[in-house]
């Protein structure tokens, strides 16, 4: 499989250069997430911890909107961008901020109302930090639009760059932050921070971009193009944190740390895969665009994500102490035999979003119904099995397996299989 991989790789020169620098860059940031929580569940202790990751799961919720119009946004710059076309790329990017600025605004309103109603079922005694969370809405929301712009036109290395100074500046405040004695409102205020400053380091790489004429469309095809990316994008986050916040509320506050531990240590797998995805979308979207064969970024990008899972979930059922003790500490040796489970999980995962994707490139959506069926089951499954941690793992693996088998046996409206074809 290896030597294949390799061969398709070389046949792939200029796909893998850019998938060389978002992986550089999301590596990086990957790397500096993972040090900023491990900094942070050692500082704070497994239940202000899990408070913390509580509030994180829901910025990824609540930030459906954004990534979705990221993933729109990609989609039609990368097909202007075939035809040269960057008047109607500013007038989208531009379009885009405003529209996102006023929703920021709202949603920082909507969670300043409702914070005692969340604060009470996420048993979150602290309020004054909802005010910091809601800032963070703000970085969460416009990111997208400039990360947009980067990826749509095919920029990696300036993407690659603008993902590490991401995890830089994060690591960098919450450091500071935690010596002048700030705990939780200190991660909230390095997180909010490290999602708005990115969005101005991009600039210098649209600003040829930015400088065009804007160039008037329609954007009716956008909306309804927003529409399906937005259902994909909500329910895929919902299955990513919904069990974070289910175990904040049936478990103990110390327990609920212990088990944003084990979610942070899976997530390895996702976000270590993520480089694929997000070189694969705009080529398939492009390639699909120009009416030319469109599986070959899939193959190889679904064998990158299969191997890397398989070989971090080996290590995770090998050497579990090893692994929480270095990245954690013996404080959530708890979740030691949690661990390969829960690897298992997030590679099957893994394979989900990439499929998830590559059909939203070519604008297939007959699986969304499969997703939020999947949703509700793992939320019923959760909320009958919550006795052990154990149970909340089992659950997650059951969800994600009958979705994959799904996904698998549903074809195209062109009779082609949603899965690829290792042959092609």
């Amino acid at each position: 499989m290896i030597r294949k991989l390799l061969k398709k790789a070389n046949k792939n020169k200029q796909l893998v250069k850019s998938g060389a620098y978002i992986l550089f860059g999301t590596s990086v940031l990957n790397l500096l997430n993972y040090i900023f929580h491990i900094y942070a569940g050692r500082t704070l202790g497994p239940s202000e911890y899990g408070v913390f990751f509580s509030f994180l799961s829901m910025l990824y919720i609540v930030g459906v909107p954004s990534s979705t119009i990221q993933m729109s946004l990609t989609n039609f710059i990368a097909r202007f961008s075939a035809t040269k076309d960057t008047g109607k790329i500013k007038f989208l990017l531009v379009v885009a901020f405003k529209k996102l600025t006023l929703y920021a605004l709202i949603g920082i309103g909507l969670i300043l109302l409702l914070q005692k109603f969340i604060a009470g079922f996420l048993k979150i005694e602290q309020t004054s930090l909802f005010f910091i969370f809601a800032l963070s809405i703000l970085g969460a929301f416009l990111l997208p639009v400039s990360r947009a712009g980067l990826q749509g036109l095919q920029k990696f290395k300036s993407l690659g760059l603008n993902y590490s100074f991401e995890g830089i500046i994060k690591l960098g405040f919450v450091a500071i932050l935690f010596s002048i004695g700030l705990k939780v409102a200190g991660a909230l205020w390095a997180l909010f921070l490290s999602t708005f400053i990115p969005i101005f380091l991009a600039y210098p790489s649209l600003k040829k971009i930015l400088k065009a004429k804007p160039k008037k469309l329609e954007t009716k095809e956008v909306y309804m193009y927003s529409l399906p990316v937005f259902l994909v994008m909500l329910g895929t986050n919902f299955m990513f944190n919904i069990d974070i916040l289910l175990v904040k509320h049936f478990f103990s506050a110390t327990e609920a740390g212990y088990y944003a531990a084990l979610s942070l240590l899976g997530k390895i797998i996702f976000f270590g895969g993520i480089a694929a995805s997000l070189i694969m979308f705009p080529k398939v979207s492009e390639l699909h665009a120009k009416k030319k064969p469109h599986r070959e970024p899939l193959n190889l990008s679904m064998k990158i994500v299969l191997l890397f899972g398989s070989l971090v979930t080996l290590i995770y059922f090998i050497f579990p102490e090893i692994v929480i003790n270095m990245l954690f500490g013996s404080q959530y040796l708890e979740i030691k035999n949690l661990l390969g489970l829960f690897g298992i999980f997030m590679t099957l995962f893994s394979i989900a979003y990439l499929l998830f994707l590559y059909n939203l490139s070519i604008k297939q959506v007959h699986f969304i119904p499969f997703l939020y069926a999947a949703n509700l089951l793992e939320i019923l499954l959760i909320w009958i099995f919550h006795e052990t941690l154990l149970q909340i793992v089992l659950s997650l693996i059951a969800t994600i397996f009958i979705l994959l088998i799904l996904l698998f046996i549903v074809k195209e409206k062109d009779n082609e299989n949603l899965v690829f074809n290792p042959d092609v």
